[in-house]
């Protein structure tokens, strides 16, 4: 309740009043009462009794046995107040001495009553009331402690009806101040002040600690930074002063690159025309397997080897000699090839093979191939430009089957003119190639090397090694003179002693390398078996065992050949283990991935976690931009001089083999002439009108230079018996694209920006294009061929009958169309009757 002052008129007289009570009522009937005290002669001080919030009130006076009507009250409920909330740990309030600013004590229902008073210390102070709020502003220190101090000498500073005692206070250097809030009877507690300071005044702790405790941080980050800035400093020039170092090893290695070529433009390859004694070529039979099933898939090699068995080996049966026959018959035979093309189904490989089984089938009998040959061809013209295609891509690539049958009877007819003019021109280039890589160090797993033609074969980086020139026994004690390299793996080793001990001999009478072991024999020590797969695997690779690091160091090495030990990788193969056999089953150990092989261990171990192999270069995965930076790794332009020197070494190899293809006119093959003369009468039957003269020049290259010359040169392994290494492949594919441009007439200008392996023979290109120019205008002015060069052609060495049954279950797959196709009554009743027996043709047991 809160407290109400009741007054009455002086005409009353309250002297013989016993008792006042004040009493109230609500509407709900509630009521509550309270006994006044006399405050003066006609004065009473009375408290309003606890009663229930709600509507207006009746309020009433009993004196005595009388009842005193007072006006209506209105009932509020309790204002509520909430203490600070922002104390410090020892749940104070933390105050400034001059005090200067407000504090702010949360509530409810506050400006719905009067008479809240509120006493910081026991100090009234003024306030401002709102709904949910008591603004007030505590007093100064100073004026804190003079209260305090007249309140302990006995004086009252304002009214206060509580308790002195409860207000008093122990002073101290830290004092306390309560902040009580009163309303009537009714008292609460908000919170206690905290004031930081002595009796006599100074400066708060608070304003002391924070500045220098904002100086101790400035200080310590200063000094933070400092040092960190120090450190960065050495840092930098440190890493500055690796990097000179670093610059200066890249320039010398730079220096020694640009050196070695410089050296190497100016030396040149030993004269191989005096030491080629005997050119390995292949026999006539050989050569055209190669040509005609040039695949290595299981299908092709069953088919190969059964073409291959001899004809008394082979059963000719009634039906096999009748469809022989009909082959022979040319109206029958364009009405098969025309069936089969019309089959979409019929895909470019089956024509391929289709066309290689007639080259077997019909061989012996040149002549009538050569007519088929060129009726097909004829009808493929007539075919092409009717359907308005430009004619410069006629034979650009090969769709039919009388493409194939052209390319195979251009192998056919040149192998004699390949095997005494041009094919020593071949192998000079290839032997060439290949005692140039020999010189420099090869990755075996990657295939690059340093001396490679090709740009993107190039080895691009700088490999230490030695060159080693010592002498090899072999499995008959037999010394012989070898020259190897220290960073050769071993199995270029074995490949470069094998070589030597059977120098001269064709690569298929060369033992492998898995059929034997290679031992260093040290002088004072006892030898060392050579292994490539017995180093340590750190990290997940293993580096291939190269000679280096067998130290050898010897001026004159010698090593020996011995046959397999028990602990060989290759103990399983026997000495006269087939070379090619032998590779394959050793090659299944590696397994190429882009640059990166990843190889298991050894059959006994394969339960361990496979592991990737690498030979010089060990590939980079995670290379952090420090390590880019400080990286002895040259440009690989500064790599370009290689490509200079090697071009320029090889030169004289590539100009001869140009000159012995396009060679004087006396010694052009006749089919040659042949097929120019065809494809030149078939330019002017069809009125070809859009530039002429390059539209047949282009119908020359895309069936003589593409079909022909490039087969040949991108695979010299199929006219001579050598081993042809992917290194080895890719540099002569430098060489093939060179033959290409120097056939095309486009002119296709290069720029700064164009590929490295088109600018390499830029300068070459239009002087080789002259000559093919001269060249075919040459053939063209010489006097037709004889018919005769067709007859003395070497017969194919393949089974014809094997072929002839193959080319059966062609045709009986096509029976109904063929039947259908076939005009004359004559031969539909010869092929239907050949149909009838059942295929027996087989190979003997």
């Amino acid at each position: 309740g809160i407290q109400v002052d009741v007054t009455f008129p002086l005409l009353y007289k309250l002297d013989c009043v016993q008792k006042l009570v004040l009493v109230l009522e609500s509407k709900q009937r509630e009521a509550g009462q309270t006994v006044c005290s006399r405050s003066g002669p006609h004065s009473f001080k009375c408290h309003t009794p606890s009663i229930s919030a709600g509507d207006d009130t009746v309020a009433y006076l009993k004196v005595d046995n009388n009842i005193l009507s007072l006006p209506t009250f209105t009932v509020s409920p309790d204002p509520v107040v909430k203490s600070v909330n922002n104390t410090n740990t020892d749940g104070y309030i933390e105050w400034p001495i001059g005090g200067a600013r407000e504090l702010v004590l949360n509530g409810q229902n506050l400006d719905s009553v009067l008479g809240i008073e509120v006493e910081v210390g026991g100090m009234k102070v003024p306030i401002k009331v709102t709904e949910d709020h008591i603004i007030l502003t505590p007093p100064q220190y100073t004026a804190l402690r003079e209260h305090r101090i007249a309140a302990e000498k006995g004086y009252r500073v304002e009214r206060d009806t509580s308790d002195p005692d409860k207000r008093s206070h122990e002073l101290s250097s830290e004092y306390v101040a309560e902040v009580v809030i009163r309303l009537g009877k009714w008292e609460h507690t908000a919170g206690r002040l905290y004031y930081t300071t002595t009796r006599g005044g100074g400066i708060p702790y608070v304003a002391i600690i924070i500045p220098v405790a904002g100086f101790l941080v400035l200080i310590i980050l200063l000094t933070y930074v400092g040092l960190k800035y120090r450190r960065s400093q050495r840092t930098h020039e440190r890493t500055l002063k690796e990097v000179r170092m670093h610059m200066e090893k890249v320039e010398m290695r730079v220096a020694n690159e640009c050196k070695d070529a410089f050296t190497a433009l100016q030396t040149h390859l030993t004269d191989l025309q005096g030491s080629l004694v005997d050119i390995p070529f292949r026999p006539f039979s050989d050569f055209l397997s190669n040509v005609l099933f040039p695949g290595n898939e299981p299908e092709t090699r069953d088919l190969v080897a059964r073409l291959s068995a001899p004809s008394s080996k082979t059963v000719l049966t009634r039906q096999l000699s009748e469809f022989g026959t009909l082959l022979m018959d040319k109206e029958f035979l364009q009405q098969f090839v025309e069936v089969v093309e019309a089959d979409p189904n019929f895909d470019v490989a089956y024509k391929c093979k289709m066309a290689s089984l007639l080259v077997i089938a019909i061989s012996s009998n040149m002549k009538y191939l050569t007519e088929v040959l060129f009726a097909l061809m004829e009808r493929l013209i007539e075919r092409f430009l009717a359907k308005k295609n430009h004619p410069q891509l006629l034979l650009r690539r090969t769709e039919s089957v009388a493409d194939k049958l052209l390319t195979h009877w251009l192998n056919y007819c040149s192998y004699s003119y390949l095997r005494n003019h041009a094919g020593k021109s071949i192998f000079t280039l290839f032997s060439a190639i290949k005692q140039q890589l020999d010189l420099g160090p090869q990755d075996e797993i990657t295939f690059e090397a340093k001396s490679s033609l090709n740009n993107e074969k190039m080895l691009r980086e700088t490999i230490e090694f030695k060159l080693l020139s010592g002498m090899v026994r072999d499995l008959n004690k037999t010394e012989h003179p070898v020259t190897l390299l220290t960073c050769d793996s071993i199995k270029q080793a074995k490949r470069k002693v094998i070589e030597s001990v059977h120098r001269n001999k064709p690569a298929s009478e060369i033992p492998s390398i898995e059929s034997f072991d290679l031992m260093y024999i040290r002088s004072g020590n006892s030898p060392t078996i050579l292994r490539e797969d017995k180093a340590p695997v750190v990290e997940g690779w293993r580096k291939l065992n190269t000679l280096s690091d067998y130290k050898i160091e010897d001026n004159c090495p010698i090593f020996a050949m011995i046959p397999l030990s028990t602990d060989s990788e290759h103990s399983s193969l026997s000495p006269n283990t087939d070379r090619r056999k032998a590779s394959f089953l050793t090659s299944k150990r590696y397994r190429s991935k882009g640059n990166l092989i990843s190889s298991g261990m050894s059959s006994e171990s394969e339960h361990q976690e496979r592991h990737q192999v690498y030979h010089l270069i060990k590939p980079n995965h995670d290379i952090t931009e420090t390590d880019t930076l400080l990286s002895t790794k040259m440009m690989s332009e500064v790599f370009l001089t290689r490509l200079l020197s090697t071009k320029g070494t090889l030169q004289p190899y590539v100009d001869d083999l140009f000159n012995s293809v396009f060679m004087a006119r006396e010694r052009v093959p006749p089919c040659v002439k042949y097929l120019f003369d065809f494809l030149e009468n078939q330019a002017a039957r069809h009125s070809v009108a859009h530039n002429q003269a390059h539209t047949i020049h282009t119908w020359k290259n895309n069936s003589l230079s593409l079909r022909f010359w490039m087969n040949v040169l991108k695979n010299p392994h199929f006219l001579l018996d050598i081993d042809q290494t992917p290194t080895i492949d890719s540099s002569l594919n430098i060489v093939c694209g060179v033959f290409m441009d120097s056939c095309s007439t486009s002119d296709k200008g290069l720029t700064k920006d164009s590929p490295i392996n088109k600018l390499l023979y830029a300068k070459d290109i239009p002087r080789y294009k002259k000559l093919v120019q001269l060249h075919y205008e040459q053939v063209s002015a010489i006097p037709k061929p004889k018919a005769s060069f067709l007859e003395g052609l070497p017969p194919t060495g393949l089974n014809s009958t094997v072929a002839v049954a193959e080319l059966l279950v062609i045709a009986k797959k096509y029976e109904k169309q063929l039947k259908l196709a076939i005009a004359s009554p004559q031969l539909n009743r010869r092929f239907t009757t050949t149909l009838e027996p059942k295929l027996t043709s087989q190979i003997m047991v």
